[in-house]
């Protein structure tokens, strides 16, 4: 201690004092501070499936017969909504679901009655918001985001595909598309 021996060890003594807890509180921030790529396509499968199943209760409750002639039809979002089928979640994206749904209706002249076809776009591709490496991320947070898109139709079976980026998407092109769960 007459060498000055004593204070460096209690300078670092005390550094790795204070710097345990505060690593320990780092690492706990890090593992759920954001929602992980696999839980934000999941919601999104999750919202694919609300979709389809409000789409198959307005069709059941007969809520629309544009044509007069007696045959039930799909709504639109907006309809689905109305109707109380749909939370404004799947109306108004937001940053933090990740995913933004489009809803397509589209005439079948051999039946007269609608079709229709949703799907789900990350709004934020390639971002899997997922571990967080340092407090730094509290300070500028990264939105929630995933690299899938998926949808589906009136049969029901869901269907992915990394499309690179959110863009516009045809019945026909996701049908080739490969189902979930296989």
């Amino acid at each position: 201690m007459v060498r000055g021996q004593g204070e460096k060890r209690f300078a670092l003594g005390a550094a790795v004092f204070l710097f345990v807890p505060l690593a320990g509180f780092n690492y706990l921030l890090s593992l759920d501070n954001y929602p992980s790529a696999g839980r934000t396509e999941s919601s999104a499968v999750g919202g694919v499936r609300t979709i389809v199943t409000a789409e198959t209760t307005f069709k059941s409750d007969a809520k629309l017969d544009a044509h007069k002639n007696g045959i039930s039809e799909f709504g639109t979002l907006a309809q689905l909504q109305q109707a109380g089928l749909l939370t404004e979640r799947y109306t108004t994206p937001s940053p933090s679901s990740g995913y933004r749904y489009v809803l397509v209706l589209a005439e079948d002249p051999a039946r007269n009655e609608k079709e229709f076809f949703v799907y789900a776009t990350p709004t934020n591709y390639g971002n899997p918001a997922g571990f967080s490496i340092s407090l730094l991320n509290l300070i500028r947070p990264r939105p929630a985001g995933g690299i899938r898109t998926f949808s589906a139709d009136e049969m029901g079976v869901i269907r992915f595909a990394d499309l690179g980026g959110a863009r516009a998407v045809t019945r026909e092109e996701a049908q080739k598309w490969k189902p979930l769960g296989d």
